[in-house]
């Protein structure tokens, strides 16, 4: 890739030195030999200047000795091959697209894809001009200066993305050689200096203001939705996590072939076996079957379809209090009573809150209910228990436990001190 454009020159007047030395070619002959563009009269320039310079002698003896090294090598670049290629499809707008994106930076408008090409071009064929049909007849022509100024002030991660594209370009084309070449110098041609060749990673420019970031695109993030997808994160999570739509994130999964899962909870993975033990032997409901698996009741209902697993029938018979009562409540009577039934454990837990008070309104204030409510209940337990547990509080006197009550009291206290929740 060329550097600054004052480099480029010199670089091109020593190019046709290395050519002249020893050759009977004219400049003009050389320099039409290395497809040189621009004016002739620059190079010229510099090689007087090298001529009347201090360094002048040492350095064309540094060029003389490169020639001569240069006539007893193979050079592993055919660049007369490779100036003969077609290079209309050497870089498209949608390929530099993609390489900005993996680069980090927005590609910007077509001139600036029009140098980049012409950069590209440049490293392929060491400077030969680009024709105009390659890419857009109506376009401008990318100068030397417009192709110094892109390679000095693009980010080095995408000149190495563009290095690597121009690789691909010929291997693409069937051509087994290396991008681009520089003669290994002994130390004596170097006099110190580093003699590495200019590439992408060398280069460096502060350009946060000419290269904006580029932002993340749904498409940027396709793989990792659709990982995220197939592992069982629902697509609205997804959604919120990346900033794209719903209605984007599906279009995409649908156009990579990737099948949406219907709404709702994912079908859950039973084993028959599993079911049959679970449902016949240990007595669970199908609520606490739909616990265990993450699913539904409905979903418990058609395993156990399918399975050939009889169900039972709805109703009180199928709950869990009538299934396995001892799970549920130790042996007293007392106990059992005031403990079975829907709502019973509530209406246990605000006996034992109405036992600490002196009048009903004061336990409903506590427990957040209107008296009404808490008498009701209170009501329902008695029936439930079959006994009389309070007496209500009248003319000053204070609401009090029978000896039934203060019974079921003992043994609630002890049954949630024994079974804390």
């Amino acid at each position: 890739m060329p550097g600054t454009r004052a480099t480029q020159q010199v670089a091109q007047a020593l190019a046709v030195a290395v050519v002249i030395v020893r050759s009977p070619l004219t400049h003009a002959e050389a320099r039409s030999l290395l497809h040189q563009v621009g004016s002739p009269r620059q190079a010229s320039n510099v090689l007087k200047t090298l001529h009347t310079s201090t360094d002048g002698p040492r350095v064309l003896q540094r060029i003389s000795q490169l020639a001569e090294w240069l006539d007893d090598t193979t050079v592993p670049i055919d660049y007369a091959r490779r100036r003969s290629l077609d290079y209309a499809t050497l870089l498209s707008p949608d390929q530099w697209r993609i390489l900005c994106r993996r680069a980090g930076v927005r590609s910007g408008g077509t001139p600036r894809w029009q140098v980049a090409h012409a950069s590209v071009h440049t490293l392929l064929t060491a400077g030969a001009p680009l024709a105009k049909s390659t890419t857009n007849p109506n376009e401008r022509a990318s100068t030397a200066a417009s192709i110094a100024r892109f390679h000095s002030s693009a980010p080095p991660i995408l000149l190495d993305l563009l290095h690597g594209h121009a690789q691909q370009y010929l291997k693409d084309a069937g051509i087994s050689e290396p991008t681009v070449w520089h003669p290994p110098l002994p130390p004596e041609f170097i006099d110190g200096a580093s003699s590495a060749p200019l590439s992408a990673s060398t280069a460096s420019a502060d350009n946060s203001n000419v290269w904006a970031p580029t932002r993340a695109t749904a498409r940027d993030i396709l793989p990792t939705v659709v990982a995220d997808y197939l592992s069982g994160k629902p697509l609205r999570q997804i959604a919120a996590e990346t900033g794209v739509s719903k209605q984007t994130l599906s279009r995409l999964l649908l156009d990579g072939g990737h099948a949406l899962r219907r709404p709702g909870r994912p079908p859950a993975q039973i084993e028959p076996e599993w079911l049959r033990t679970r449902y016949l032997e240990d007595k669970r409901t199908l609520n606490e079957l739909a616990a265990e698996t993450k699913s539904s009741p409905s979903a418990i209902s058609n395993a156990l379809k399918a399975a050939g697993i009889p169900a039972r029938p709805p109703g009180p018979a199928s709950r869990r209090s009538a299934l396995r009562p001892d799970d549920t409540v130790p042996s007293n009577k007392l106990l059992r009573r005031a403990l079975t039934g829907i709502g019973a454990p509530q209406r246990a837990a605000r006996f034992l809150v109405v036992a600490r008070h002196r009048t009903l309104a004061d336990a409903a204030r506590e427990i957040g209910c209107a008296p009404s409510t808490l008498s009701t209940q209170l009501t329902r337990l008695a029936a439930d228990t079959g006994a009389t547990l309070l007496t209500h509080a009248e003319r000053g006197r204070a609401l009090e436990l029978t000896r039934q009550g203060q019974a079921l009291h003992r043994a609630l206290k002890r049954y949630y001190t024994d079974n804390p929740a």
